[in-house]
C-alpha cells in the first residue's frame, strides 16, 4: 500500500478468472454499505479492475487476486486497490470508438478522484480513490 492508505477497511484474495468481478462487487458492497454515495461507481471500478486483471496479469487463471479497501489518511477518501502478479505489460487507459472491450482503465480514470499503478516486488497494485461519503 502506499504511504496515503491510512486504515485498512477490508480485504479479499479471488481466484484470477473473470468471473471474480462479481465477487468484487459484492465485497465492496459489504465493505462501504448500501448507503455510500459512491456506491455503485465503486463497485463497478473494482470490478473492471478485477476483470482486466483475470484477463491481463500474470495472475489469470490459477492466479490470485487481492482487493483491498481503505480510507486515506490525509485525503477524505476511500482507496480501492486491486494486487495482482503483474504483467510485462503497462496498464494504460485506451478509448478507441470503435472497441468494444478495453474500456475499464477509461473508465476509472473517468469515475474516480485519482488512480495509479503501483509496481510491487513481484506484483502490481491498480488503485483509485473516490470520495469517503462520510
Amino acid at each position: 500500500m502506499s504511504a496515503d492508505t491510512g486504515d485498512l477497511l477490508g480485504a479479499i484474495t479471488l481466484a484470477g478468472r473473470p468471473e471474480s468481478a462479481s465477487a468484487a462487487r459484492v465485497f465492496v458492497e459489504k465493505v462501504l454499505g448500501a448507503a455510500h454515495p459512491a456506491l455503485d461507481d465503486a463497485k463497478l471500478l473494482a470490478s473492471e479492475l478485477v476483470a482486466n486483471s483475470a484477463v491481463h496479469s500474470d495472475s489469470r487463471g490459477d492466479g490470485e487476486i487481492t482487493v483491498e479497501i481503505s480510507r486515506t489518511a490525509s485525503r477524505g477518501r476511500i482507496r480501492i486497490g486491486v494486487i495482482d502478479q503483474g504483467s510485462t505489460a503497462r496498464p494504460r487507459v485506451r478509448n478507441a470508438p470503435d472497441d468494444v472491450t478495453g474500456r475499464g482503465l477509461f473508465l476509472v480514470a473517468a469515475l474516480s478522484r485519482r488512480w495509479g499503478v503501483t509496481d510491487r516486488e513481484a506484483a502490481r497494485e491498480v488503485w483509485f480513490e473516490i470520495d469517503d461519503g462520510a
